[in-house]
């Protein structure tokens, strides 16, 4: 394989990169420290689909939590949690 070939492999690669709608990454994303995530602000963004799971600060990712209604602040306090989002 002569470096011409490696060019037109590559330009390819990379065009197909870019075009997409979408990143699938198969390793783990890891942000610097002093890094954000920006949003657009007409539209909103959604985080993860209705059975897909979420955890936080180390928690074992559960899918979305359910609670009965009229809430209390017991449900809500369990459901926090469970996500990691409050400290037992």
């Amino acid at each position: 394989m002569n470096e011409e070939q490696i060019r037109i492999i590559i330009r390819e690669e990379l065009s197909r990169f870019i075009k997409s709608d979408r990143f699938i990454f198969e390793k783990n994303l890891q942000l610097m420290d002093g890094r954000n995530i920006q949003l657009g602000i007409t539209t909103g963004t959604k985080i993860g689909g209705s059975g897909q799971k979420i955890g936080f600060f180390g928690v074992t990712p559960v899918i979305r939590q359910v609670v009965g209604q009229p809430y209390t602040a017991s449900d809500i306090g369990i459901a926090l949690k469970t996500l990691g989002l409050l400290n037992t």
